[in-house]
């Protein structure tokens, strides 16, 4: 198969990216080395917390391994979480992409939701960690907020890819977590003062702009938030089509669907979870779009900065978006505005053109067999995205909104790496 923009893993292109290696051929093979393990037993999925977790690790870690995982555990479970009820966590892992009977190569990472010798992801209340083989809990796990179990098992997810790329000398090691009610809390964040109101609802309903890797991390973490809110309507508006590469990054799109309308897509899927949905197939966010009908709870997710410029004109919302690191070497980043706030996004978003990067060895010797240019550089510019960021800064996301909504403390910006998450820094509100 010829790789293009269209159809090459977002995952593997940081290979590409960082002349690890140098000729697309060779792709496939220099990648078999990165897969994980993740061991689950019938009891480590019998609450609500134990299975959404599961499914957010086996979910994020196919995508972004390229369906390299080793499941050990019962697969026959039946499963409850929205969206999946009365199918068995084997088909899951079809959607999702894992390779049937895949066994992982020797020395890659174990990922558990129980085992101290494992890398494990744990959450309670509004409080999210992933904690390394042999660490100390920081809090004991619990009833937690959905949101919280999926921001624990993308950091888990995150640790393993550390261990995977052998670019963290503590990976696997440590603890890292933050409280989602207060993430300006940097020492201290592991106690139950920082939870936030139990089982919060949305009074409204709700606009999601942008529908890729942002989008759709959203509407899991939203499909599993408010999952007892019968008929919370949900505006699902983008204009794109589903591609080969979409699989690799955004959550909700099955393995080997390509071509549909995302909109489509995304409202079968939502109103399959018990929500009411409009899909909305335009590109732009514009001020003729909004009239009295329009939601004024906005969950934006469009990597265009055209667009981002526009959303302080919509003053009479409630908008909260996230951007992501796009290169070898950011993508991990994470930035979260709400709005509103004191700058005006045409103010934080400047409208000249990023500086383009050199093309990677890669590319070049691709250009120079092909001679397509064109195809080529399109390639070359696509961005590095795993889909356990996306999950991770769906998270912050949802718990910016509600704490605008439950009189939490409100954050103008978040800025933060999974790199290193003790070092996040936040704008109050």
């Amino acid at each position: 198969m010829t790789i293009n923009a269209d159809n090459l893993n977002r995952t593997k292109k940081l290979l590409l990216d960082t002349g690890e290696v140098t000729d697309v051929a060779e792709l496939d093979k220099a990648f078999e080395r990165y897969a994980v393990i993740v061991r689950f037993g019938a009891a480590d999925v019998a609450s609500r917390e134990g299975e959404l977790g599961l499914l957010t690790m086996l979910n994020t870690a196919a995508r972004t391994l390229d369906g390299q995982v080793q499941v050990e555990g019962p697969v026959d479970v039946v499963l409850k979480t929205k969206g999946f009820e009365g199918t068995t966590l084997k088909q899951a892992l079809t959607t999702f992409g894992a390779k049937p009977g895949y066994r992982a190569p020797s020395e890659v990472p174990l990922l558990s939701l129980t085992n101290a010798d494992t890398v494990r992801p744990v959450a309670a209340g509004w409080r999210a960690a992933v904690v390394g083989c042999g660490s100390s809990m920081p809090f004991e796990p619990g009833v937690a907020e959905p949101l919280a179990v999926i921001a624990a098992a993308a950091l888990a997810v995150n640790e393993a890819f550390h261990m995977l790329r052998r670019d963290h000398a503590l990976a696997g090691k440590r603890v890292q977590g933050l409280s989602l009610w207060r993430p300006d809390v940097l020492d201290g964040w592991a106690s139950a003062d920082f939870d936030g109101p139990a089982g919060p609802s949305l009074p409204a309903p709700l606009w999601v702009l942008g529908l890729g890797n942002l989008g759709q991390a959203y509407l899991w973490t939203i499909a599993a938030q408010f999952s007892f809110q019968r008929k919370l309507e949900l505006w699902l508006q983008d204009d794109d089509v589903v591609t080969d590469a979409s699989w690799s990054t955004s959550v909700l799109t099955p393995k080997g669907v390509v071509k549909r309308r995302k909109a489509r897509m995304l409202a079968d899927a939502m109103d399959a979870r018990g929500f009411e949905t409009r899909a909305v197939e335009q590109r732009m966010l514009t001020k003729e779009q909004v009239t009295d009908e329009t939601p004024r709870l906005v969950l934006f997710g469009v990597d265009n900065t055209a667009a981002r410029r526009l959303v302080s004109d919509l003053s009479a919302m409630v908008l909260v978006e996230a951007g992501l690191g796009q290169a070898h070497d950011t993508f991990r980043g994470i930035r979260v505005h709400g709005f509103p706030q004191e700058q005006h996004s045409r103010d934080i978003w400047s409208a000249k053109a990023a500086k383009e990067r050199p093309l990677a060895q890669a590319y070049q010797r691709l250009l120079d067999e092909t001679k397509d240019i064109c195809g080529t550089t399109t390639l070359a510019s696509r961005s590095v995205g795993v889909p356990f960021v996306g999950c991770f800064a769906a998270a912050l996301v949802v718990a910016e909104l509600l704490r605008r909504l439950y009189g939490g403390r409100t954050m103008q910006v978040q800025d933060l790496n999974l790199r290193e998450l003790a070092d996040r820094e936040c704008v109050l509100g």
